[in-house]
Order: structure tokens, then C-alpha cells, then sequence
């Protein structure tokens, strides 16, 4: 503190102090002094995690701080109060009773997986119901936030033709401005780091709560209506490209499992030479399929196969935090895939190329997920080699199939390698069709990589520049020549 009181001398520091809001993680902390340490700065810099030091030495920082000035960023910067630019509305207690299968979508917490609202996991009300509570009503575009429980802060777009409500716990929250606006108070919303200071608002410590008037409250910048609307644009931008990638995604694995069904479930190909019926595969690929099916119901020529005979199973490593980084670098590069996705990156690898996995431990147990080229797999999963067919092949095998059966233990789920390696697959196969399969199933996964290749990038460049588009560091003009030259 020398230096922001005067009291300076040679031998002293300098305390950089910074509130963002939550703890920094190990390896933020670790990128800002690596790179005090390479600075020419002329005495040592030691960063102050303002999250995490005592009451008394934050007093004695607010009073004796010096606040750096960042030309033209946030401390110059004009501000305002979310709730001055946006609408935020809680949502309407509906009762248990109200909620069947069928009807008008509801969203709760659980359906809101960000960036957008799972349509699949929604509650759903009569018609009848919906009398009197239009104001509770979602349309495409709308946002929403959770109020309530660990994941408070986190932000879903409604991304549907047919329109919903919302129920209690969940925010609704529009552009005071109107629609015109609405994509960037939802850039607001979804800068890195936003959620975390919505939690830091909530009350309550076993179960964090919010109202509408505490997310009213959160400080944000304040630009004219046409700068909001050009850094809205901007952002909605990459968000539709990114949203775009998603739904070719999903159209292309369709198309894949389409494949399957019709050629190792129906035996469509079989049944229409049964039937005399015209081919509709080229000549190549239609000679393969055989005329008639067995006395057991299948293909001639096909065999079921156990989980062993089909792959090459062998379950991942425990891999120590401190192996790990929460953030992707140049050294910490691998991705490690854990029960439920990534759990971190390595700075080593076990596969180079996709692999299919089963998550083997957790609620999850059964989950079939493909990695993306060069990965780490942790001990919750099975990495699984083909032995017919390729890597995409069997991805989609697993995926139309269940593993449901294999799974153990009531407290602590698991599927052991003793369950699943002499059990017969649901799909019988011939070696050849496999290969085909491939051969056609292959290229689909392999734009479905591309293009999640493309939306990684687009993603980290979103968050990278949105912060400095909300500071004021960088402007429209200057934000689309970098996404031209990182994309």
C-alpha cells in the first residue's frame, strides 16, 4: 500500500488489488503475475484477489486505494441500472396440479440450458389455464434467468416458434426500448463473468435466491440507443452463426441416425428385396444387402455380437486438479472429458482422434458423448474403439441402442466393464454394412466437427470481445475486422 499513500521506497510493491466480482480462478491469478513478472515495470507487482482477503484488509484498501484510470473504460465510462434499460419480470406460481403432458410450454430453472431454453424439458398447461396471466408470456427471442439454486444468473434465450410461459424463479427480462434492443441487453446478460455477479447478489446461503429488483440493481454501461443497437447487432451476429452450426448439427446426426434405423433396425434395404420393391441405394451399395431375412427376423448373413466383440472398451484415467486448468492455453491445450462433457483441459492427451464414450459412474451412467481430436478421458467414462465400423459408426450404434440395464449401485451409480462386455448388442451387423455405413455416416461427423470447430472459435472470440465492446475499448468497426481475421 506504500504507493497509493506515498510512503514509498525502493524495496516496495505494488499491490494491484481487483474485484471482479467472484474469486479469480488458480489460473487467472497465475496469468497475471506471470505477466507482471515478464514486465519492464520498474518494482514488483502483487495481485490482490479483493474476493478473497480479510474484512479489515479490504477496509484499508478502500480507504487508501488509488483507482487506476483505463482511458476510455468502465471508471470513464457513463453507467446506469439494469433496471433502467430492461423489463424483468418474475415468474407466475403455477401449482403442481396445473401441469400435464400435453399443452402450452412451461420453462422452469431445469430447462434453461444456456445459450438457449431446452423445449424438451418443460412442464406443460392446458389453454384453459393460461386465462388472465398473458404478462408471464414467452415468444421467440424472449430471455429468461434463473432466480433460485446454484445456477442463478444463468441466462436462456427462447429459441421457438410456439410460445410459452414462465414459471416462478424465472426471470423474464425485455428491452424497456423494445425489441429493437432486445440483443443487446442480452449481450449485458451474457458477458463472461455476468452471472457470477447476479449470484453475488442472491441471498441465502444453503439455497441463493434473487428477486427482480436485486437484477434491477446490477450496475451496467450506458450507451446511446444506436450504439446499443449496433453492439446488439454485432453480437447477434456471431450468435446466429453459432445457433446456425447448431441446428446443421442436429440436422446432420439426424441424417446419420436415419441411416442406421432404416439399414441395422428396420433392414429396409432387405425388406424392399424381399418385396420386390425398386432400390433406392446406388447399385454398389444395394448388391451388398442380402434378399431375405432368417428365421430369427434379421438380414441373412447378419449376427448379433456382444459389447466386446464389437469394441475396444477400456475405461480412462483419474487425472489430479493440479493436472488440470479450468481455461484452454496454449499449454493446458486437451480437453479432458469427464461423466457429463469436459471437465477441464490437460496439457496431455490419450487419443489424438474422436472416440465414443460411455460415462460409467454418476447419475449420468449410460450418457454416450464423442470427443473432438486430441482429448483426455477421465476415469468416469469408457473410451470405445470399433471394432466394426469407424468411431462415428458406432457413436450412432450406441446412441439408438440403451445401456440402462448394465447399471449398478443405488447411492453411487456405475456400469463396471464385467456388465457390459459379454452382453449381446440390440443390432445385429455384417461386417461389409458396417464399412459401408461408415463410409456414409462418416462425412456427416465430419462437418459436424468442422462446424464445431467454427463455433468454438466464434464463441471464444464473443468473449473475448463483448467486454471490450461494453468498455468502450474497441468500437463496432474495429470488433469486425478481428472476428474477419479470427474466423
Amino acid at each position: 500500500m506504500a504507493r497509493a499513500t506515498w510512503t514509498t521506497k525502493d524495496s516496495s510493491d505494488l499491490d494491484l488489488a481487483i474485484d471482479a466480482a467472484r474469486p479469480l480462478t488458480r489460473d487467472e491469478e497465475s496469468a497475471l503475475r506471470g505477466v507482471f513478472e515478464e514486465s519492464d515495470l520498474p518494482y514488483a507487482v502483487d495481485v490482490v484477489d479483493m474476493q478473497t482477503v480479510s474484512k479489515t484488509f479490504r477496509k484499508i484498501v478502500e480507504r487508501e486505494r488509488v483507482e487506476l484510470s483505463l482511458g476510455n473504460m468502465k471508471d470513464t465510462m457513463d453507467h446506469t441500472t439494469l433496471a433502467e434499460l430492461a423489463e424483468i419480470l418474475g415468474g407466475f406460481a403455477f401449482k403442481s396440479g396445473d401441469f400435464g403432458d400435453f399443452g402450452i410450454p412451461v420453462v422452469k430453472i431445469s430447462a434453461i440450458e444456456p445459450p438457449l431454453i431446452d423445449i424438451t424439458k418443460c412442464e406443460h398447461i392446458l389453454p384453459e389455464k393460461a386465462s388472465g396471466i398473458e404478462r408471464f408470456k414467452i415468444i421467440n427471442g424472449d430471455m429468461v434467468m434463473a432466480m433460485t439454486g446454484a445456477t442463478t444468473g444463468k441466462v436462456g434465450r427462447y429459441r421457438h416458434s410456439l410460445f410459452a410461459f414462465i414459471n416462478q424463479r424465472v426471470a423474464k427480462i425485455s428491452a424497456k426500448a423494445g425489441k429493437s434492443t432486445d440483443d443487446f441487453i442480452y449481450a449485458i446478460l451474457t458477458q463472461p463473468g455476468f452471472d457470477q455477479i447476479v449470484l453475488s447478489q442472491a441471498h441465502g446461503s444453503a439455497q441463493p435466491n434473487i428477486s427482480s429488483t436485486d437484477i434491477g440493481r446490477i450496475t451496467v454501461p450506458k450507451f446511446d440507443y444506436n450504439i446499443q443497437a449496433d453492439i446488439g447487432s454485432f453480437i447477434r451476429a456471431l450468435d446466429d452463426k453459432i445457433e446456425l452450426n447448431r441446428c446443421m448439427n442436429e440436422t446432420l446426426e439426424s441424417m446419420a441416425r436415419a441411416i442406421f434405423k432404416d439399414w441395422f433396425v428396420d433392414f429396409g434395404p432387405t425388406r424392399a428385396k424381399a418385396e420386390g420393391r425398386a432400390p433406392y441405394l446406388a447399385p454398389d451399395l444395394w448388391s451388398l444387402f442380402p434378399e431375405r431375412l432368417d428365421d430369427e427376423g434379421k438380414p441373412e448373413g447378419w449376427s448379433y455380437v456382444t459389447f466386446e466383440q464389437l469394441v475396444d472398451a477400456k475405461q480412462g484415467k483419474y487425472l489430479a486438479k493440479e493436472d488440470m486448468s479450468d481455461i484452454k492455453s496454449a499449454e493446458f491445450l486437451h480437453p479432458v472429458w469427464g461423466g457429463n462433457g469436459i471437465l477441464g483441459y490437460s496439457h496431455k492427451y490419450t487419443y489424438s482422434e474422436p472416440v465414443t464414450l460411455i460415462t460409467c459412474r454418476g447419475s449420468n451412467c449410460g450418457l454416450i458423448k464423442l470427443t473432438e481430436y486430441s482429448a483426455c478421458v477421465s476415469n468416469n467414462s469408457f473410451a470405445c474403439l470399433p471394432k466394426f465400423g469407424s468411431t462415428f459408426f458406432i457413436n450412432i450404434y450406441f446412441k439408438m441402442d440403451t445401456f440402462d440395464g448394465c447399471i449398478s449401485g443405488s447411492a453411487q451409480p456405475q456400469i463396471t466393464y464385467t456388465a457390459l462386455k459379454n452382453r449381446i448388442m440390440q443390432f445385429p451387423i455384417h461386417r461389409d454394412i458396417c464399412e459401408s455405413a461408415s463410409a456414409v455416416i462418416d462425412p456427416l461427423f465430419d462437418k459436424i466437427l468442422r462446424n464445431n470447430a467454427e463455433t468454438s472459435q466464434l464463441a471464444q472470440t464473443r468473449d473475448y470481445l463483448l467486454p471490450k465492446l461494453m468498455s468502450g475499448e474497441i468500437r463496432i468497426r474495429e470488433a469486425e475486422k478481428l472476428v474477419a481475421t479470427a474466423v
